[in-house]
């Protein structure tokens, strides 16, 4: 049984959106000559609403365990879909490339699907990534989602679109799965997903002729329900989002809307971590509430944790101007981001050609106003982020009705160094004594930063 996280009092399984009937979702997979191809498996392993929004998240819906075989004409039916949903699809077959299809509407007719065959002189030795995605009990795991993230050599280490790499592999129905590289003898980090499973990754893998073994755990379940006195709480948009947002860990936002009575779910949500849970500013700036970040940990698979409520507070105005130094003009275009620390959520708008601005339904935390690139701070700035120069730092805690900022044009160096824990006042060990001296001040001007309110320059 899943773990649960009850942010408010228990709640009832939320029912799926109403049906007004079921669909089949037929078609064939041919290769790319036109010829059939026989035993091939097709996947639903993500769904949403052919209008609106919904609640559920996109693999959480009856549907996406679905899946059916072609014959020997390439044909294949999956019975009974959800005639409210559209769907991505996956396609795998021996001997050939796998295929995505997204936005899948069985309403619209027969899906065609084709094909292409794996090319043997790219199944190179030092060439190729091999593996198995297992589920919790052992048991493979088809049609799961493989994703390479990053790759590691023996003088580099990246993170990104990686050039000469596969984009993606699903897995067969013996959950295998392979990746080719164009460079050989490289290290692969691996984002995996698949529906029913909570998302993992896997650092490092080295391509070599071995099977690697990549086994998913199921998560926890994390629900909830938005208390918003003298608000609608039906159809709000609901974050979650990893406390932990390093590159070797970060596996994005998720988000979702509640449901009529508010309530929201967030299934398969990796175990032993904290998560920030949030609302947004766009609904916000709507409803004229918000709600603030709620930090939860999740435990260990079976485990429960006590209730927490999500509950809407007041949301406020962050308006100012920007100017650039030395009185010269802003150019055409010149936007500004806000951006809340904790939370997955921020708003980017174009300045007034005086420079003015208006930021809506920001909620009283901690937050980040970002000038494009080109630009940075000037040290006027009193919550210029020491070591970053193109961000104000600070707190809302009212309306902030003339908050000037000054710009500089061009780019300022930042301070590259790890963002160690400011309270425990840890210092890296090999810096040296006068270093440490101007980083200990640095520290100590962004912490002042951070707990007070934001600032600009003062007034004239």
């Amino acid at each position: 049984m899943l773990a649960k996280i009850l942010i408010c009092v228990a709640l009832a399984a939320p029912p799926f959106p109403a049906d007004s009937g079921s669909v089949d979702l037929r078609g064939s997979v041919i290769e790319y000559d036109g010829r059939p191809v026989n035993d091939a498996a097709v996947c639903i392993v993500s769904a949403q609403v052919r209008v609106g929004t919904s609640s559920h998240c996109p693999t959480c819906y009856p549907d996406c365990a679905k899946r059916a075989a072609t014959g020997r004409d390439g044909a294949f039916v999956i019975p009974g879909l959800s005639s409210v949903l559209v769907f991505q699809v996956v396609v795998v077959a021996e001997g050939f490339e796998p295929a995505l299809v997204r936005d899948v509407n069985p309403r619209n007719g027969s899906l065609k699907v084709r094909l292409k065959v794996i090319d043997p002189g790219s199944l190179k030795k030092g060439h190729v990534l091999s593996g198995r995605v297992l589920d919790p009990k052992g048991g493979p795991v088809q049609g799961a989602l493989v994703r390479p993230i990053g790759w590691k050599t023996s003088t580099s280490r990246w993170r990104g679109p990686l050039p000469g790499v596969d984009p993606r592999a699903v897995t067969n129905r013996r959950g295998e799965f392979l990746l080719r590289s164009k460079t050989p003898n490289v290290s692969l980090s691996l984002r995996v997903e698949a529906a029913g499973l909570a998302t993992t990754i896997r650092e490092v893998l080295p391509l070599q002729a071995e099977h690697h073994t990549i086994k998913m755990r199921s998560g926890v379940l994390v629900t909830g329900r938005v208390v918003s006195p003298g608000a609608s709480a039906g159809g709000v948009t609901v974050g979650l989002v990893q406390a932990d947002q390093s590159s070797v860990r970060f596996l994005g936002n998720r988000v979702v809307r509640t449901d009529a009575s508010g309530r929201f779910h967030f299934w398969n949500v990796g175990a032993g971590e904290d998560y920030y849970v949030y609302g947004t500013m766009e609904d916000a700036s709507r409803l004229g509430v918000g709600l603030p970040v709620v930090k939860v940990r999740t435990k260990q698979e079976g485990e429960d944790v006590s209730p927490i409520i999500l509950k809407a507070v007041p949301c406020y105005r962050v308006r100012g101007r920007v100017t650039v130094s030395g009185g010269k003009p802003l150019p055409a275009g010149f936007k500004l981001c806000i951006v809340r620390r904790e939370a997955w959520d921020f708003q980017e708008l174009e300045v007034g050609r005086d420079g003015a601005f208006t930021f809506m339904g920001v909620p009283p935390e901690l937050i980040e106003v970002d000038v494009p690139s080109g630009y940075h701070l000037a040290p006027e700035n009193k919550s210029r982020d020491p070591f970053r120069p193109s961000h104000l730092v600070g707190r809302v805690i009212g309306d902030v009705t003339n908050l000037r900022i000054l710009v500089k044009p061009g780019e300022e160096a930042r301070v590259d160094i790890p963002r160690l824990p400011r309270s425990k006042g840890r210092i890296p060990s090999a810096i040296e004594k006068a270093e440490r001296r101007k980083l200990r001040k640095l520290f100590e001007q962004l912490e002042k930063a951070e707990k007070g309110a934001l600032h600009g320059v003062e007034e004239e």
